[in-house]
């Protein structure tokens, strides 16, 4: 039969373990010494072994001891974990907060959002969900997702909560041995270069495509593969500065510079989520660590 202070128990031995000590243990968990030496006793009696070897001056762990600290740890733990999560599910936390995130957006930008939901709610599940991109739309808009962050604001209505939280910029590249075997020049158009698409996962066929110049296309599903293939020689495509700033300055990669292309323009970051689901009290603190990040 399991003892009802069994948890309170483990976790004198855990602590006890750790300090080799009783009365350090009851120090730091604010109990009086002899409640710590007996609910160890009453630890190891229920268990039938002896956990410390109380023959000198410090608690030190029998053989047994250590065989078995590592489940009580676990056990503990466990039980803390189980304790905060109610907490948090009792005062209307989520059970899970999932965001969609299209791959153009770099993982610093909202490394700061997901580190203040990790350190408010830490029994809090997050689902991270890249994808590639109008799909963090697409997910936010059939409730796979609260929050949303997109480069551009195409699609976003009147039914979508939305703030503008950054910007970036896309650069043409193509691999150099690929740039001058087709002897692309200075006003050169590209109908005949294959260009390698980001496309939706799901029957690309039906949704529109942006920024698409050459006749020839491969369609990739992800952001890492377009980069991949480009790099490699295999077609040229528009990739985010921030991603391929080190290959150009190293020469892997070179900008296609032709008459498309003589300026181009700033993508923004959208923050979003429907008007119709508001946000939990995770979902709001990530939405607010974006929006302060921002604004600084």
């Amino acid at each position: 039969m399991i003892h009802p202070n069994l948890l309170d128990q483990l976790e004198m031995f855990v602590v006890a373990s750790d300090l080799g000590s009783f009365s350090a243990t009851a120090k730091q968990l604010g109990r009086a010494q002899n409640v710590v030496s007996y609910g160890i006793s009453t630890l190891e009696e229920n268990l039938n072994v002896e956990l410390f070897d109380r023959g000198g001056h410090k608690a030190v762990l029998t053989g047994a001891g250590q065989a078995l600290r590592k489940e009580a740890r676990s056990l503990v733990n466990a039980a803390a974990g189980l304790s905060r999560k109610a907490r948090e599910l009792s005062a209307g936390v989520e059970e899970i907060l999932t965001i969609a995130v299209d791959d153009m957006v770099p993982f610093d930008f909202f490394e700061a959002a997901l580190t203040a939901v990790a350190g408010e709610f830490p029994g809090l599940e997050v689902r991270l969900i890249r994808t590639a991109g109008i799909d963090a739309r697409y997910r936010v808009n059939d409730g796979a997702a609260a929050l949303g962050i997109a480069a551009d604001i195409i699609g976003l209505e009147e039914k979508h909560d939305f703030a503008l939280v950054g910007r970036f910029q896309m650069v043409p590249v193509i691999s150099p041995e690929v740039y001058s075997n087709a002897a692309v020049e200075a006003d050169a158009d590209l109908p005949e270069l294959r260009q390698i698409v980001l496309s939706s996962s799901e029957a690309p066929e039906t949704r529109p495509d942006l920024g698409v110049f050459s006749r020839h296309i491969w369609r990739v599903i992800d952001l890492r593969s377009k980069f991949e293939l480009i790099r490699r020689g295999l077609g040229w495509g528009m990739l985010p500065t921030h991603m391929v700033a080190e290959d150009l300055a190293a020469g892997r990669l070179i900008r296609v510079e032709t008459r498309h292309f003589a300026a181009m323009p700033e993508i923004p970051i959208a923050l979003f989520s429907l008007v119709s689901m508001p946000l939990g009290p995770a979902g709001q603190t990530f939405r607010k660590a974006i929006m302060d990040q921002w604004a600084g």
